[in-house]
């Protein structure tokens, strides 16, 4: 069973040691930490061993890269060196598929995932870009760990890529300068603590003599602090007393401008008691006169209030009377209508006789001239009137009588006008 790595051991061992074949570091590491191990297992160390060291190889495993043509990955086997990519189809590295060569130009970038977008494919989740002889090369890992681990890789190779260079060779020169720093760094750490401890005691023997020399001190430095104390408390008296007279001064002058405050808010306020009394004098004053105004609008209105008063009295007097004059034309009219009516009928009865008795006298006449002239002759004897002027008398009777309604109507409407008139005026 084989033992677990100890780096100082193999330092050790190397220290003696300082350069040996490849043959014999492997003897050494079957016969220390390769017992019980299958040939396999052996054969595969081995063969990592010999690409790391003798190879180059920074770094090998399974990576996606995107083809040519197609927007698709393809897995492939990588072997990074420092100055060539190597692509094959299986770890066994028989079946090599392409090459990338490398140079300082080349130059390695992180593809930036788009957080908005949903789809997988626009995400483009641990994805980097190589940027190689003018062309863009984009790979995809399995995990943002192994994408920086190949983005590291490609980094060393590109900047270990110049000629003549071994990239191995400078990690194990670096590896033992390291180790040659180490060894020199104890050595000088023990050249230290030795030099310390010869410090250290002749620290101590001064150490002592100073211990001496400060009991001394200290006893002398103790009657300078007591005379020193002494001092002090003096110094603080005085200190205390300046203060108090200080803060005497300060309450003085404190009271003074307190006294000066208060002069002046007194004055303030009189000023302002004196303006508030003109102020309040002038509103009386105000107040005064428009009492007056309003008492002698008040006296008006009331006068306006008691002639408004009388002429309404007046005026239903007026109308009273108005509507008693109005009653005696009304039956005046009534009567005269009545009247009229009565006339009017007599009229007709006359002028009805008056046709009867023409009809009569037609007759006659158309019988016997001589009695119509008879009859005529007879009329004038008692006074008989002709029909004609009957007629005209009666009409000219009820022509007054009309006249005198018409006048009546208007006389009576032009009162009630005016009544109208008044009572709206006096409203």
């Amino acid at each position: 069973k084989g033992e677990d790595w100890d780096p100082e051991e193999f330092d050790s061992v190397v220290s003696v040691i300082p350069a040996f074949k490849f043959s014999i570091f492997l003897a050494v590491i079957e016969s220390k930490y390769a017992r019980d191990i299958d040939s396999d297992t052996l054969k595969e160390a081995v063969k990592d061993l010999h690409d790391m060291f003798l190879l180059d190889v920074i770094k090998k495993g399974k990576l996606k890269k995107q083809m040519g043509l197609i927007p698709a990955f393809r897995e492939h086997w990588f072997v990074i060196q420092p100055r060539l990519i190597s692509l094959y189809s299986s770890w066994e590295e028989k079946d090599r598929r392409g090459d990338i060569p490398l140079d300082h130009q080349c130059r390695v970038e992180a593809v930036r995932s788009q957080s908005g977008s949903k789809s997988p494919v626009k995400q483009k989740s641990h994805r980097f870009y190589l940027y190689a002889n003018q062309k863009t090369y984009e790979f995809q890992a399995t995990n943002h760990r192994h994408r920086l681990e190949w983005m590291s890789a490609v980094k060393k190779a590109i900047d270990n890529s110049g000629e003549g260079v071994r990239y191995q060779m400078l990690q194990s020169r670096q590896r033992r300068v390291q180790r040659e720093e180490d060894l020199a760094r104890r050595l000088s750490h023990l050249d230290i603590v030795e030099q310390t401890r010869a410090e250290l005691k002749v620290e101590k023997a001064a150490r002592e003599e100073a211990e001496s020399h400060a009991a001394l001190l200290s006893e002398e430095k103790e009657l300078e602090s007591l005379k020193l104390k002494e001092l002090e408390d003096i110094r603080k008296e005085l200190e205390q007393l300046l203060e108090e007279e200080k803060q005497a001064k300060r309450d003085e002058e404190i009271v003074r401008t307190l006294q000066a405050r208060m002069l002046t808010e007194e004055w303030e306020k009189r000023e302002q008691l004196e303006k508030m009394q003109e102020e309040q004098k002038e509103m009386l004053n105000m107040e005064r006169s428009k009492r007056e105004e309003f008492e002698s609008i008040q006296d008006e209105r009331e006068g306006k209030v008691k002639d408004a008063e009388k002429r309404i009295i007046d005026l239903e007097e007026e109308r009273k009377k108005l509507d008693d004059e109005l009653k005696k034309h009304k039956q005046k009219t009534r009567r005269v209508n009545i009247g009229q009516e009565v006339l009017e009928a007599k009229i007709k009865v006359k002028e009805q006789e008056c046709e009867k008795e023409s009809e009569a006298l037609s007759r006659v006449s158309s019988l016997n001239p001589a009695a119509s002239m008879f009859l005529s002759t007879r009329g004038d004897k008692t006074g008989y009137r002709p029909m004609r002027s009957a007629s005209m008398r009666e009409t000219s009777y009820s022509r007054s009588i009309r006249r005198r309604t018409r006048n009546d109507s208007v006389s009576i409407r032009s009162n009630f006008n005016e009544e109208e008139v008044n009572n709206n005026t006096g409203d």
